[in-house]
């Protein structure tokens, strides 16, 4: 580990509070979580009685600090609502979960600040400032030329195999085979692994493709939208990742429907079959193998490793729900042990690891996260306005979260700034000249 390491890291708070000296809140919050989350290193420092120190908490409290001093009045501002209770019921949780299996109060409220700094605040900065579709417009082009930016890295672990964070930063994040597939490399960049930055180049991609498709930006920096988009198009292919190859064409076909039916129809019902999909899995409906079907008729490997994420989510919705309504907490007490003490299951998908850890009430929770601006979202807005290009950064933002809501079935992806962007589509109104039809 270089002594870059923790400059990074405790230089990261006052970077982000010089910041708000120079742009506009809102900017700066984009600026301040993007970066952050690209490029600073994959370090933890154990603080005790706060939640772990990473790149995301400093990130975090920066932000904050910043507001308060450079903005106090919008901070003030802020005030709960009815659809703000997932958000609530999520971060606080583990408190009861903690209770219930006696791991005390403390570890309760670690849990709690952590679910605080990770989903919370970046949550309620969203609602703060990206509350209407000017707003969400600087949300959607940091995001795309987040991935702009990422694409020649990539392109250079690809070729060289994954290796900067380890030059920059001194160590690395994930076992070197965990990056090769098919005889070439995935890149992990900054990020803990390939997982992370196929799913952000992915939404970077759905994103750029909204601002044109839906006529808002032909044009970035002087050049045609095509060629960057073909860029991160390509990145994602050499990137040999089954979920990207699922993820962008469906973003793609949420862009075209909806702004040539002008009707948010299919966010909600993807919505719905996501929600149903953990129901069913839950309670053991379903064993999901016409899935498995319609895999191994693409990629034989796809399909079992597919088949060992559904024999794994069975197991551990089954061990899930002996503790049904908050679960039994961290430290792994979800997972199954084998006859020496090894763990037995494999946890992949953020869904079933909260079923596990929070149970009933906290995987509820989770869902009204992604469900409930979803859905209050496609409510608030109908009709033309789908068509209008002063809509489409905020149809961008929306389709990310839902492709997010979607990714953590298979996969982890936390990341807080789609949490910005759940809070930001939760409040969206619509402004300047935008109107419904």
């Amino acid at each position: 580990m270089t002594i870059l390491v923790p400059i990074m890291m405790f230089g990261w708070i006052p970077a982000v509070i010089s910041l708000f000296t120079l742009l506009h809140p809102r900017r700066a919050i984009v600026v301040a979580f993007i970066f952050a989350w690209l490029f600073l290193p994959n370090a933890s420092y154990d603080l005790p009685g706060f939640p772990d120190y990473t790149k995301m908490t400093a990130t975090v409290f920066g932000v904050l600090i910043g507001i308060a001093l450079f903005d106090a009045g919008r901070l003030a501002s802020f005030r709960f609502r009815l659809y703000d209770l997932p958000v609530l019921v999520f971060c606080a949780s583990p408190i009861v979960t903690s209770s219930l299996n006696g791991l005390g109060l403390y570890d309760g409220a670690s849990a709690t600040l952590s679910n605080v700094t990770t989903w919370g605040v970046p949550y309620s900065i969203g609602r703060l400032y990206f509350s209407d579709l000017d707003d969400l417009r600087d949300l959607a082009i940091g995001i795309f030329i987040g991935g702009i930016i990422y694409v020649p890295l990539c392109l250079w672990e690809i070729r060289m195999s994954p290796g900067l964070h380890q030059a920059v930063y001194g160590f690395r994040t994930r076992q070197f085979l965990m990056g090769m597939r098919y005889g070439g490399y995935r890149p992990s960049v900054f990020l803990w692994s390939y997982i992370p930055v196929v799913h952000w180049l992915a939404m970077s991609t759905v994103v750029g493709f909204w601002l044109w498709i839906g006529g808002h930006t032909r044009r970035l920096f002087g050049i045609h939208m095509i060629v960057p988009l073909a860029l991160l198009l390509l990145t994602l292919f050499l990137c040999k990742t089954f979920v990207a190859a699922v993820l962008v064409p469906l973003g793609f076909c949420l862009a075209i429907l909806s702004t040539r039916l002008h009707t948010p129809f299919l966010f909600v019902v993807l919505t719905i079959v996501i929600m149903t999909y953990m129901t069913v899995r839950a309670s053991g409906l379903w064993s999901g193998q016409q899935l498995v079907t319609l895999s191994a008729i693409v990629d034989d490997a796809r399909a079992g490793s597919l088949q060992v994420r559904l024999d794994n989510e069975t197991l551990m919705a089954q061990r899930a729900l002996e503790r049904p309504l908050f679960g039994w907490g961290g430290w792994n007490r979800s997972r199954l042990l084998d006859e020496e003490g090894r763990y037995a299951t494999l946890t992949d998908g953020r869904w079933i690891i909260v079923l596990g850890n929070q149970g009933l009430i906290g995987l509820l929770a989770f869902a009204g996260l992604f469900a409930v601006p979803l859905f209050r979202f496609s409510r608030n807005h109908r009709g033309a306005i789908w068509a209008q290009p002063a809509f489409a950064p905020a149809g961008a933002i929306a389709s990310i979260v839902l492709l997010t809501f979607l990714n953590n079935l298979p996969n982890s992806t936390m990341n807080p700034i789609f949490a910005l962007a759940a809070g930001g589509i939760v409040a969206a109104t619509v402004s300047g000249s935008t109107r419904t039809g």
